[in-house]
């Protein structure tokens, strides 16, 4: 995530500037992620990408069986 309080841009404007952002989000789709942008004019703006984070072999529990264990009543 990257933040500023700069003069911020209008969204929709943003694929008319140039290819920064497009290539930006086409990179994250490309490796499963996305991309979210927010910016108002004179706010500032915030460009947010998120990646899924692959399963961990080592905490893999899918192919072993729970147990449960019951307490006593207290």
């Amino acid at each position: 995530e990257v933040q500023d309080d700069g003069t911020g841009f209008s969204p929709r404007s943003a694929h008319q500037r140039g290819f920064g952002l497009t290539g930006m989000r086409e990179r994250a789709a490309a490796l499963g992620g996305s991309m979210k942008i927010r910016s108002e004019p004179e706010k500032g703006t915030r460009i947010r990408i998120t990646f899924p984070l692959p399963p961990d072999p080592k905490h893999d529990h899918s192919s072993h069986h729970s147990s449960v264990e019951h307490l006593p009543a207290a």
